[in-house]
């Protein structure tokens, strides 16, 4: 528990870091290439959540995030769930989650400075990469990874058994 703490903490620096530092870096809201032809750095203040959603509704982003941080903080705290998959995936959307609040209560805005440049994209910040990974991360362990023991039972259609539960009878 307290590791994962640790990791939230660490990443929520370094979502911290990245954003003071393309704050100077990108001075008067130039833009400049990383990765020419698909990827630059353009300083961007978002009022909204993703994609522009709810601009200018700071308070209310900021109620729902933060209820949503206290409710992932209390599952990952409690251990909810024994699943490694799960676990990182809230840690991601838990820091990421921080992160971008941080800059709406210090700022009432979110700085984004990541824009690809081959295709129209939202330009976004690490915060927001981590709650996308994450958000990936519990898509995969929902629909992809196999569920174990009593779940997988539970699953099955009825008149179906495996091996343990026809030897137990």
């Amino acid at each position: 528990m307290i590791l994962n703490l640790i990791i939230i903490l660490a990443l929520v620096l370094i979502d911290r870091f990245l954003k003071v530092f393309m704050t100077v870096y990108l001075q008067g809201g130039m833009s400049k290439a990383f990765i020419p032809g698909i990827i630059q750095f353009s300083y961007t203040e978002n009022s909204g959540a993703a994609f522009g959603f709810l601009k200018n509704r700071t308070l209310l982003l900021t109620v729902m995030t933060s209820v949503l941080i206290l409710c992932m903080l209390y599952i990952i705290v409690s251990k909810r769930f024994s699943s490694r998959l799960v676990n990182t995936a809230l840690i991601l959307i838990t820091a990421g989650g921080i992160g971008n609040l941080y800059d709406r209560i210090v700022n009432g805005y979110v700085v984004d400075y990541l824009e690809f440049t081959f295709m129209n994209y939202a330009i976004f910040n690490f915060a927001d990469a981590l709650i996308n990974i994450g958000a990936v991360l519990l898509f995969m362990s929902y629909f992809f990874v196999e569920k174990s023991g009593k779940e997988k039972r539970l699953s099955n259609e009825p008149g179906i058994c495996d091996a343990n539960e026809a030897d137990a009878e």
